[in-house]
């Protein structure tokens, strides 16, 4: 199952016993001297019995402020897709008394995996034929087993695009199996993938069958999904919508392809998509992952989650990413920390240090990826990641080094070690965060201007498209760049793209033509 946050997902989860079935003795905040401010746990209220923030509580009432039964996407979504994940009984009977609605135990629609039957040739052609079906126009009878799909999920799809409608969207946090956020789990959140693919076979679909509008209202339905997931709290939302958006945008170029709409209803369809076209920045989920930092500080040094737990259950955001100092870290503490040394290093834990610690990480953070221009945050996250390297690199080397640093240590500094082990988990993934969100920037804005070369030369009553139907009027910035979105047209259509992370022109060639080329591309096709 999915779990949460940049913390959260670092760390895993907690266990309730140590090694060898020892129990873990929950302490309370008195015992182990908690302080409470802004600089250490961050709220100072709610608290649980044992004195402590309660975390889970704090989190649910802000994020689900203002938010009625009626209003709340999650609240039809979940009944839409019923127990998707085929997660434990005792979290969906959870789940619905945080929503106040019917989950059931079993799911309410069919995903790929359950209708692929498993792996196999007959699988990989099933998921091949998804993907076609999902790229560009086509007829049932050209893919018998993706149109049985459709059908097979009729109903689901029609009670998502219900909630889809819904103007505001609220996931609880509930409390099992841990009471802590550390135990917060995201089945649901991954479940929209499956509709998003669903929903956008059907456009294509409609549009090979010659229904522009029912397509786009499919395609609207995956954007307003993306934008009710990451109104969450955690990293993997957000990555999950950009996700979405990534899934239909292929199709929405078909359908901007393909369609015979006039100039002003073009126009009218990019109004309605542009509020949704672009991601939530990163930095703004970075106050309610301090939240889940907190918690899992809170939790270890009262004694119910061990040093191992920390070390020992390793960050993945269901994406694939290139290897840094920082994981290589994680990887060495989970593989070779030795009971002894973590035994050592975890006693000297002092709950206010490793909160202060990290509270002027998150500061720093936050400070590095609040910039709207890709350059000025890769500049800033760069000298981030070096300071924090310099903090953290004595303990980059296994067991030896750590426990070489903890035994050199002057007892302030020792105190830290614990801090540094978790938040060098925490920073794993902050430069792909940042590359995922320019990348993101760059897609929205290859298709802004996709709409705007089609809105004009339906204006100039051109029947070709060209690059100079935009003549007079500036091109959008690339965002990997600060110079304009590059266009080239051929015999087939036009191409619009962003030159990528590697901003080297590539010709709008993608990583699907070959290796080395990362172009963030559109192709509109010749009517």
């Amino acid at each position: 199952m999915t779990r949460c946050s940049l913390a959260i997902v670092a760390i895993g989860g907690f266990a309730s016993v140590g090694e060898a079935g020892e129990t873990l003795r929950r302490r309370s905040a008195a015992e182990i001297g908690l302080q409470f401010g802004r600089d250490t746990t961050v709220i100072s209220e709610p608290r649980t019995a044992d004195g402590y923030p309660d975390y889970v509580t704090a989190l649910n009432r802000r994020m689900g402020a203002g938010v009625t039964l009626d209003e709340n996407f999650w609240a039809a979504m979940w009944v839409a897709m019923g127990n998707a994940d085929q997660s434990p009984p005792e979290y969906i009977h959870a789940m619905e008394r945080a929503l106040g609605v019917p989950i059931g135990l079993q799911p309410k629609f069919t995903s790929r995996a359950r209708l692929a039957g498993g792996s196999g040739e007959a699988a990989n052609q099933f998921y091949e034929s998804v993907h076609r079906a999902a790229a560009a126009p086509w007829k049932r009878e050209d893919f018998p087993r993706v149109q049985a799909w459709l059908e097979r999920n009729k109903e689901a799809l029609a009670a998502g695009t219900a909630a889809a409608k819904r103007p505001k969207a609220f996931a609880p946090v509930v409390d099992w199996p841990k009471p802590e956020v550390a135990g917060a789990l995201l089945p649901h959140v991954q479940a929209c993938r499956e509709f998003a693919w669903l929903l956008t076979v059907r456009a294509m679909q409609s549009v090979g069958e010659g229904d522009s509008d029912a397509a786009w209202a499919d395609l609207m339905t995956v954007y307003r999904m993306a934008g009710h997931v990451e109104q969450g709290w955690t990293m993997v939302e957000l990555f999950t919508a950009i996700a979405l958006r990534t899934i239909a945008q292929p199709a929405v170029v078909q359908y901007l392809s393909h369609t015979n709409a006039s100039a002003e209803e073009l126009q009218a369809k990019w109004d309605e998509l542009a509020p949704l076209a672009r991601s939530r920045p990163f930095f703004t989920v970075l106050e309610t992952d301090r939240l889940a930092y907190a918690d899992a500080v809170t939790a270890f040094c009262s004694g119910s989650c061990s040093m191992r737990d920390i070390v020992g259950l390793y960050y993945d955001l269901s994406a694939g990413r290139d290897p840094s100092w920082a994981d290589i870290v994680s990887n060495r503490l989970a593989q070779g920390t030795a009971d002894a040394v973590a035994k050592a290093v975890s006693a000297t834990a002092d709950v206010n240090v490793t909160l202060r610690y990290g509270n002027r990480i998150y500061d720093e953070l936050a400070a590095a990826m609040e910039p709207g221009d890709h350059r000025e945050r890769t500049r800033r996250i760069a000298a981030f990641e070096q300071r924090l390297e310099d903090e953290i690199g004595p303990i980059t080397g296994g067991t030896g080094p750590l426990l070489t640093e903890y035994l050199l240590s002057s007892r302030e500094e020792a105190a830290e070690l614990p801090a540094k082990v978790m938040i060098s988990l925490l920073v794993a993934g902050v430069s792909r965060c940042e590359k995922t969100q320019t990348a993101s920037e760059a897609r929205a804005i290859v298709l802004e201007t996709a709409f705007r070369v089609r809105i004009q030369s339906e204006r100039s009553d051109s029947s070709l498209m060209s690059p100079e139907a935009l003549a007079g009027e500036p091109l959008p910035i690339d965002p990997f760049t600060g110079g304009p979105i590059r266009i080239r047209a051929n015999e087939r259509g036009m191409t619009v793209y962003s030159v990528g992370l590697n901003e080297k022109d590539d010709g709008g060639k993608t990583h699907e033509d070959g290796t080395g080329f990362d172009d963030e591309r559109v192709v509109l096709l010749i009517p």
